[in-house]
């Protein structure tokens, strides 16, 4: 790495002075870092007035060094140390081979922007991969706890379409039961595309590095490190988080097994003026599973998945005929599909410098296809386990790993558990479950991190067996 003899400040006007940097010409951060940035692109990014991360084209088409400082724009005067470099300089960095990335993290959804913010924020060097152009649309209900609100320290209000303290619940479009949240927080209903942008900008403002419209098509451990081969061009960064979904194929390219996933569909549907600002649920019209109806503002996501048996059900015209008899207009209605991944036991979820976070972890809850707040809960732990291994401490991964399975995973076995015998009996479930005034509250203490399965696991199964017994229920 070059350094400077003389290290020189310098400052430049973020309105016409670009001449106080040698005139355009190219020049080195040095303490520590080394980029090489011109005159004009700074000149560029402060008259924007906001914080800048990266390299500019120039150093990336060069295939320079990659590793960077972040120069952040908080006034009209720009103050950096640097020196000018020459020409000839310049052409010897050309064949320097890009640095690693302290971690590179594939894909920006709740798992990856999480893990990209809280690594960043530890000061660590972040390149986050999505292979989608940022804002992107994710078929998803859209509920999320506010509990993941403690994980993080800014304000999440942006993002959050509506919220709701009503809950409705039907059996076969019948019997209804309405509860209300009192005493806890109001759930939040969310576009997934705004909230996952959202997670990302905030990471870019710790200084991670989005490349966003980029695929990802292939991986190698080179070593020391991972490349990490693209649609356009390699990238190299000592750990590696695999945060792709559930229909990604970062856990094969790791040596994962493959896991099977379930269907699950959302019917994007316009809301009529003057509609209840409340959260729906019917048991017993899809067969083992649900469906829900989520308010988030101007529209509606009619959503529906199935937890056991096969998963070869159209939800399409569940979907439809659902969204129709609650007196949606499904006329201008989108529907897709998306997978689910869910919890299906212990597994390991580390391996050499890399781990899964998200869907591809399997995280998503079996009972009641929760997702985005585990998903959120494995991207805090993922970063901060690379944070540790990082920082020497080599046993940090597998750690990461007996984490999930002690605090997601063992809970998860009592949903499944539950799940089996509720959707094998759905009217039973619904008599027995649902319809009991406090099922509401646990349930949403379940989706705060206030109360776990295994707390009512024993109670519900047992009145779920006991009400097939002539005598008892």
């Amino acid at each position: 790495m070059l350094a400077s003899d003389n290290p020189e400040k310098v400052s430049a006007r973020a309105k016409g002075d670009s001449g106080a940097i040698a005139g355009g010409l190219p020049f080195a951060l040095v303490p520590g870092w080394l980029t090489l940035f011109s005159a004009d692109h700074v000149q560029q990014n402060a008259t924007q007035g906001f914080g800048y991360s990266g390299v500019t084209p120039f150093a990336r088409h060069h295939s320079t060094v990659c590793r960077f400082i972040r120069l952040s724009f908080h006034s009209s005067v720009v103050s950096f140390v640097c020196r000018f470099i020459s020409p000839i300089e310049a052409g010897i960095l050309k064949e320097i081979p890009a640095m690693a990335f302290d971690c590179i993290v594939v894909g920006a959804g709740p798992a990856g922007a999480s893990a990209a913010y809280h690594l960043a924020k530890r000061g660590r060097s972040v390149l986050l991969l999505e292979k989608q152009a940022l804002p992107r649309s994710k078929p998803c209900a859209g509920g999320v706890s506010p509990a993941v609100a403690q994980w993080f320290d800014f304000d999440f209000s942006p993002a959050i379409a509506s919220q709701i303290s009503t809950i409705a619940y039907t059996f076969k479009l019948e019997d209804p039961v309405t509860a209300t949240l009192d005493g806890l927080e109001p759930m939040w209903m969310v576009q997934r595309d705004v909230f996952d942008h959202f997670i990302v900008q905030q990471a870019q403002r710790q200084g991670a590095e989005l490349r966003d419209n980029t695929a990802v098509n292939g991986v190698a451990w080179q070593g020391d490190r991972w490349q990490v081969n693209t649609a356009n061009g390699p990238v190299e960064g000592t750990y590696l988080i695999a945060a792709d979904g559930a229909e990604g194929p970062m856990s094969q390219w790791l040596g994962f097994k493959d896991v099977k996933h379930r269907v699950g569909a959302v019917l994007e549907v316009p809301a009529p003026a003057g509609t209840a600002n409340q959260a729906t649920f019917d048991f017993g019209v899809l067969k083992n599973g649900y469906v829900s109806c989520f308010p988030k503002g101007q529209s509606y996501s009619v959503a529906g998945a199935t937890f056991r048996g096969g998963d070869g059900t159209n939800l399409t015209p569940v979907l439809q005929d659902y969204a129709a008899q609650a007196g949606l207009d499904t006329s201008q209605s989108t529907l897709k599909t998306h997978a689910l991944r869910l919890w299906d036991g212990d597994k390991k979820l580390h391996t050499q410098n890399a781990l899964l976070a998200g869907e591809a972890a399997s995280i998503v809850d079996p009972l009641i296809a929760e997702g985005v707040r585990p998903a959120m809960f494995t991207g805090v732990k993922a970063a901060e386990a690379i944070d540790q291994a990082i920082a020497g401490d080599i046993n940090a991964l597998e750690h990461y790993t007996n984490l999930i399975h002690n605090e997601w995973g063992s809970d998860m076995v009592w949903a499944q558990r539950i799940a089996g015998a509720f959707y094998r009996f759905p009217g039973l479930g619904y008599k027995q479950g649902i319809k009991r005034p406090a099922a509401t509250m646990y349930f949403c203490k379940i989706l705060c991190g206030e109360m776990r399965y295994s707390y009512i696991a024993n109670t519900a199964i047992k009145r779920l067996s006991g009400g097939l017994i002539p005598g008892r229920g």
